[in-house]
């Protein structure tokens, strides 16, 4: 079936006018490592410091939308945020660490995220008795009087979600017997992951972990909450027993359990509940490979520690003891007697994924990009939740230009089968509509990606002025009821440089270099290639400044530009290098030749450390020079 589309449903119209009105939201440059011995500004009283330490990004990305939340409030309320966060920061040890070199900064205010609920204790009481406020995030300390607040989700009620949808999700089946239920556990030394199962068994119906009336535990693993620990844990369970349903309780291990059951050919057969929330999280409830994710906010929770911190800091009020940041469920499938949201609802309060600056919708700088964005969102939810015939309500009579023009459909909708057939194009039905799509190679490649969406950019004709035109097209895919992967997908023309194009032209890059090392490079350097769109482009530098890879100025390559300063002194190479090696990535900004006249002007790049297959560090980098650049962190 081969239809037009070109109006959405009142649904989207209203998600896409509420993307185009509401304000961006603005983010903050990285936060680096405590340093000590900064000093004010002169004629500036000394900024006061909160110190803050969380459990690994690498491990899962939680914890970095905490962290982005916490520099979001920073920045606002004029605060000074050290932040110390890593694989070392994933044990107590780690934190014991970081709590030390924090407090030697100056940290008045330590926020944390325990990795270990008891034996972080001892060390806090110490801080405390010095006068510094502590602050735990996420989750508590055991007991949770050895702080002064716990500011986090109600890890019971999300649990309680997930197991109240669990059971519902059963019961809609009519079945004769009680469920039997895998639970995949996340380590025994933090009260997170123990308040979650016992919530998901409350939810469902069990008192504890064992048999009732309504369901069984046949197998509870502990994992380390990340999927290779998960993945091996679901395939043990499902050596063991029979399963009707696994809750994980957290989305790195239940993206381990979906890995399992899908080699296994029972995704279909046997769900998947989780906690999380994250982007990712509720792309793989469109996908079907989660059936409920409740959704946390660990922005919120970065940026509610930030304000209990500057309000003792400059006011002496002391946080109440306990601050609940709010729990919602996300499905594709509303059940009668669960409070939930939409798809819809879930992607635009997302964290992590890409973009990664902030959550949805709302990571766009320019109208144009989060109209594209929600419309295809919004399609992409009513065709997980009502397939094909939610295809045919959202097409129209088809565009008024000539068929097969690119142009003309740059600004309607399309969907592509998993194999790249079209199933419904933005112009009347004709073989020239189908040739005008985008690479669909490149809208493949996206849509099999673990994130299921991003952009693409190429270059069209444009016989009425000498340079082509730009054509952006935001693609995401989606699991229909009946089973069919479809990618959905909306073009746009000359489009205004976002910061999420910037982010997923590094990210695609450092994945190529990961794969392939330096033998990546000819492919980065191509000016006709994916890595070059209008002046965005990538570069590599190594550990030392040397770089690498610079398609528009190759006369840099393999020049050390370590000491290189901009036209006010600051040396960018270094900057960027540090900002990438400490961090992992993060935003700079500078004044930069412009590709376009030679002279320099503002410049923003987004940076990435990767790693080659050989064990060599590079980092990796995008931007763009104004007046093409988008307001920093947007």
């Amino acid at each position: 079936m081969i239809v037009s589309l070109r109006r959405l449903t009142t649904l989207a119209l209203l998600a896409a006018l509420a993307a185009s009105a509401s304000p961006p939201q603005a983010t903050a440059q990285s936060t680096q490592e405590a340093e000590p011995g900064q000093q004010a500004q002169p004629g500036k009283p000394a900024q006061p410091v909160i110190g803050l330490i969380t459990r690994s990004e690498q491990v899962n990305p939680y914890f970095a939308a905490l962290r982005r939340g916490a520099e979001l409030a920073a920045r606002d309320l004029d605060v000074r945020l050290l932040s110390a966060t890593g694989e070392a920061e994933e044990t107590v040890g780690g934190q014991l660490a970081a709590l030390d070199r924090l407090l030697a900064s100056g940290a008045r205010v330590i926020l944390i995220t325990p990795a270990d609920s008891r034996a972080i204790v001892p060390a806090l009481a110490r801080a405390r008795a010095r006068g510094v406020l502590v602050l735990a995030l996420d989750g508590p300390t055991e007991p949770a009087s050895a702080v002064d607040a716990v500011i986090s989700s109600d890890n019971l009620e999300a649990g309680a979600l997930a197991g109240r949808y669990g059971r519902a999700l059963w019961e809609a089946g009519r079945p004769a017997r009680p469920a039997r239920l895998a639970l995949l556990d996340l380590p025994a030394v933090g009260v997170v992951g123990a308040q979650r199962r016992q919530g998901f068994l409350a939810g469902f119906g069990l008192a504890a972990v064992g048999a009732g009336p309504k369901a069984e535990v046949v197998c509870r693993l502990e994992t380390r909450g990340d999927r290779v620990s998960a993945k091996a844990a679901m395939e043990t369970c499902l050596s063991r027993s029979p399963v009707d349903l696994v809750f994980a309780a957290n989305e790195p291990a239940a993206a381990g359990a979906a890995t399992a059951l899908a080699a296994a050919g029972l995704t279909a057969r046997i769900p998947v509940v989780t906690v999380d929330g994250s982007c990712l999280g509720v792309r793989a409830v469109a996908d079907g490979y989660f059936r409920a994710t409740a959704q946390q906010f660990p922005g919120r929770m970065g940026e509610a520690g930030v304000e209990a911190a500057a309000s003792w800091l400059r006011r002496g009020q002391r946080p109440d003891p306990r601050i609940n940041t709010g729990v919602s469920l996300v499905v594709a499938r509303p059940l009668a007697g669960v409070p939930s949201i939409d798809l819809q609802a879930g992607l635009a309060a997302c964290w992590g994924g890409v973009p990664d600056l902030a959550n949805g919708i709302r990571a766009y700088a320019y109208p144009a990009s989060r109209q594209t964005v929600a419309m295809v969102q919004a399609a992409v939810a009513a065709i997980a939740q009502r397939g094909e015939a939610a295809i045919a309500e959202l097409h129209g009579s088809g565009g008024s230009a000539e068929a097969g023009s690119a142009a003309a459909g740059a600004s309607s909708l399309f969907v592509l089968t998993g194999q790249g057939e079209p199933l419904a194009l933005p112009l009347a039905t004709s073989s020239a509509a189908a040739a005008a799509l985008p690479n669909r190679e490149r809208l493949l490649e996206i849509g099999a990606s673990e994130a299921g969406r991003g952009w693409l950019h190429d270059r069209l004709a444009n016989p009425a002025a000498a340079s082509p035109l730009w054509r952006s097209t935001y693609v995401e895919r989606v699991l229909s009821p009946q089973g069919s992967r479809l990618l959905v997908g909306r073009s746009q023309l000359n489009s205004p440089i976002e910061n999420a194009f910037l982010v997923q032209q590094v990210q695609e890059a450092a994945a190529l270099i990961a794969r392939r090392g330096r033998a990546a490079f000819p492919a980065l350097r191509d000016r006709q290639g994916r890595f070059v769109f209008r002046e965005v482009y990538v570069f590599v530098l190594d550990a030392n400044g040397v770089e690498l890879v610079n398609p528009l100025f190759p006369a840099l390559e393999g020049r050390n530009l370590i000491a290189l300063q901009d036209a006010e002194g600051k040396e960018v190479i270094r900057d960027e290098l540090l900002l990438a090696l400490r961090n992992g990535s993060g935003w700079t900004a500078a004044l930069w030749p412009d590709p376009r006249s030679g002279k320099p002007s503002r410049k923003i790049s987004y940076v990435s450390r990767v790693t080659t297959p050989e064990g060599e560090i590079l980092v990796v980098g995008a931007g763009v020079n104004e007046p093409l650049a988008p307001p920093l962190g947007r």
